[in-house]
């Protein structure tokens, strides 16, 4: 697996990540956008030239088709069953790590067959006792998770892209 951050700007990183079979095929090309967060007061904060420096220089940004940095939501999304925050699903930092936001939405939604792209866009880390509210929404070739709160707010939103028609 190669991954290469390539810019920073404002509170933002930016990083690509190629992940290539043993003989070189690349199987994997994915684009992250992160936010460099205070941990202490918990806000986006600016990246510092100090915080910067372990990643210089920075490698040149991979040609491949970049999506929006917000998801554009269509109407029209259903309802689903509740689920509690497992205490498995946590990381270190006792938050949902995120790839079982991931999981959570392909559960939900009933998905078992990988999807050929996925964005995940992540808004507010859901802790130990929180429920998630999934709403969905299918086309012929998308599946849209929006895992929410109690009062509507989204914890992270996951989107499923087929080639074929579903």
């Amino acid at each position: 697996m190669l991954t290469n951050p390539y810019e920073f700007k404002s509170f933002f990183g930016y990083r690509n990540f190629v992940i290539s079979s043993e003989e070189g095929e690349e199987l994997v090309i994915a684009n992250s956008i992160w936010v460099y967060m205070d941990a202490v007061k918990r806000i986006p904060t600016k990246i510092t030239p100090e915080a910067a420096a372990p990643y210089e220089p920075l490698e040149p940004k991979l040609e491949m088709d970049y999506a929006p940095r917000k998801m554009k939501l269509p109407e029209g999304f259903t309802a689903l069953d509740t689920l509690p925050v497992h205490p498995s699903q946590l990381d270190t930092n006792y938050h949902v790590n995120n790839c079982e936001y991931i999981r959570t939405a392909m559960y939900v939604a009933g998905i078992d067959k990988m999807p050929d792209e996925l964005r995940a866009e992540y808004k507010k880390s859901a802790v130990l006792g929180d429920v998630f509210h999934p709403y969905i929404h299918r086309d012929e070739h998308t599946y849209i998770v929006d895992l929410r709160a109690e009062d509507g707010s989204s914890y992270a939103t996951v989107e499923f892209i087929y080639k074929e028609i579903l």
